[in-house]
């Protein structure tokens, strides 16, 4: 990223607010309004953000942000402090939703700066004791802001973040939220790179949310709770001498350079576009030929990459890992995840070196009875949803390349693996391999249950650094065969408390009355993952479902606005207006959304009947 702006080089390093964001030295401007600007980036830059800025008394100001994150507020005369901005966008093909927050108006003729980034956003949300996109919504929580642990947040991340601040250069004084920045992969950016920052509430009993600092590189974190101080803070794993040092400027040379050669068939065809992808290259058993002749079908002519947004690096053997956004030219956009190495004075295109296709999701699924229209929880699920393909290509089940695989577990660094699942073939099933108590229950589920021992040893190995996960493939039902073998890296796993706290916190429900009725269905929640709703016919005794799932520019979502009436799932479900009756009525929904670190929570509502209702088909 190369992001220089000369209204930002005019304020100084310091902790402060005052000093750089909530009002800088008087003659830092030539105007005479007081005025507010900043980057909104993740790394990469949020290029034409919607930036909205709010103050105490619900006031409004909403700008964009250009293609380098850049925005600014002309004007904030008239303005009351606090002032909270929210920056939505996208970067790697991942829509990003972030906040920022100053207990201060800068001055008169006095250009203040107030970046938004995941740091800011995890400050923001402990200081408020809430989630910020709730805050943000309400001019009265706003208003609420506490000025103090706003301050002492502040200091504690920085305190925490010492040892990593000074293996980048980084200055001291340095403040994430009000400092401005030369974002060209040194220094402050570099730290967005390699440091990962999100929050969490421990259980449902409590409003504090802690903030979690982690290293990608090894996932070693430590916690940043709203007690914590700049003297008692534990810090946080500095990156090693190797990942400081690596040049990750480069990444978006490489990422600019290919989208340009992706005008057209030549140039897609040109050398200079192969030379993009190391010899090496091997994603999901992809090789570099075989990328090669997919992206030089037709169908990619006129394509686009947008900025690559790091995950993780290894500066021992100079790769990154991380994803970027693909747009076709009939304007869909996909995420893609794509591994990068400097090799030969250059950044190439390096693949994961996966030998086969493979995702791991954490996920909290809540499963809920409803009877008079009060719902009981019946049991919860902690685990991840795994998806492991038979086949290496999405061809029918009919050829299925590999019929068995396991998953280990180990939390010494891959000393010792004494805990595994396994997978195997379900009749039937198009989800890939099936976790075996599932397939054993004859359930086409991907998703996989751990114990509360596993998931508190599966944490705390990842906090330490030393989790290794390893998935085998084998090409027989029987675990048996030449197998193929690839890491496997996870975020951290929910618990039974930061499961229900995360659910509460992401704000998806259902209006429980709904279920049992044939009018309509309530629900809530914004930016769906997946949507499924079974309807009971009174008439014939039968039962059918709809279900979709959603993209962040989903327009059939928009369409539901959160209401499911029987004529919107006719329209919906085609084959299912040929079996449903006007007295049907909605039975059971299942719910699935993304927490703020993108982790899956679920919500499974079945309606009681009386056991003198009809009776299941």
């Amino acid at each position: 990223m190369k992001i220089q702006h000369l209204q930002c080089l005019v304020c100084t390093w310091s902790l402060a607010l005052a000093a750089c964001g909530g009002g800088g030295s008087p003659g830092a401007t030539a105007n005479t309004t007081p005025s507010l600007d900043g980057i909104a980036a993740v790394g990469a830059p949020l290029p034409k953000a919607d930036v909205i800025l709010k103050d105490a008394n619900g006031k409004t100001l909403t700008t964009t942000s250009d293609s380098d994150g850049y925005f600014k507020f002309s004007d904030l005369t008239g303005y009351v402090a606090p002032l909270m901005i929210q920056a939505t966008g996208s970067a790697g093909g991942t829509t990003y939703v972030l906040h920022s927050v100053t207990n201060t108006v800068p001055e008169k003729g006095v250009a203040g700066t107030l970046n938004i980034n995941p740091a800011t956003d995890a400050i923001t949300t402990q200081a408020f004791a809430s989630p910020p996109d709730q805050v943000f919504a309400d001019a009265t929580k706003i208003k609420a802001l506490s000025t103090d642990q706003l301050t002492q947040s502040k200091a504690a991340v920085t305190a925490a973040l010492a040892d990593t601040m000074k293996a980048l250069s980084i200055d001291a004084k340095t403040d994430l939220m009000t400092t401005s920045f030369t974002a060209n992969s040194t220094g402050m950016d570099k730290l967005l790179d390699l440091v990962d920052f999100s929050n969490q509430r421990a259980n449902i009993n409590t409003k504090n949310q802690d903030i979690k600092i982690s290293l990608k590189s090894t996932g070693q974190a430590v916690t940043v709770a709203p007690t914590s101080t700049a003297a008692t803070v534990t810090k946080a794993a500095a990156p090693t001498a190797a990942d400081a040092s690596l040049d990750l400027s480069g990444i978006k040379t490489l990422v600019s350079k290919t989208s340009d050669l992706m005008k057209t068939q030549s140039t897609i065809d040109s050398a200079a576009f192969a030379n993009a992808f190391s010899d090496a290259y091997l994603d999901q058993g992809e090789t570099k030929a075989e990328i090669l002749t997919q992206l030089r079908s037709s169908n990619f002519v006129g394509a686009s990459l947008g900025d690559y947004v790091i995950k993780r690096c290894d500066g021992a053997t100079k790769i990154c890992f991380g994803t970027l956004a693909l747009t076709k030219i009939d304007g869909y956009t996909s995420s893609k995840n794509m591994p990068v190495i400097h090799t030969n004075g250059q950044w190439q295109f390096y693949g994961d070196h996966a030998p086969f296709t493979m995702e791991a999701n954490p996920g909290y699924q809540a499963h809920y009875t409803v009877k008079d229209g009060l719902s009981t929880l019946l049991y919860e699920q902690i685990g991840m949803n795994i998806y492991i393909p038979g086949s290496r290509t999405y061809a029918t089940r009919s050829n299925w390349e590999h019929k068995s695989a396991k998953l280990k577990v180990s939390y010494d660094a891959g000393s010792t693996y004494p805990d595994e699942a396994t997978f195997e073939q379900l009749s039937g099933c198009n989800q890939g391999l099936i976790f075996t108590s599932n397939k054993n229950n004859n359930q086409c589920d991907n998703f996989v249950q751990f114990s509360t021992e596993m998931t508190n040893n599966t944490n705390a190995a990842l906090e330490r650094g030393n989790l290794k996960l390893m998935v085998e493939l084998y090409p027989n039902a029987n675990f048996s065969g030449t197998k193929l073998v690839s890491d496997l890296k996870i975020q951290t796993l929910f618990t039974s408390d930061t499961g229900k706290a995360a659910l509460a916190d992401s704000g998806l429900g259902v209006n429980d009355a709904d279920l049992g009725s044939s009018e309509r269905l309530r629900f809530t929640g914004s930016n769906l993952d997946f949507l499924n709703v079974t309807m009971k016919s009174r008439a014939n005794i039968t039962q059918t479902n709809w279900q979709h799932f959603f993209d962040n520019e989903d327009l059939e979502f928009k369409a539901l606005r959160n209401d499911l009436t029987l004529a919107k799932f006719k329209n919906n479900c085609t084959e299912c207006a040929k079996v449903m009756t006007d007295d049907a009525i909605f039975y059971h929904i299942d719910l699935q959304i993304r927490d703020r670190q993108r982790r899956q929570l679920t919500i499974h509502k079945t309606l009681q009947m009386p056991t003198n209702a009809m009776s299941s088909p």
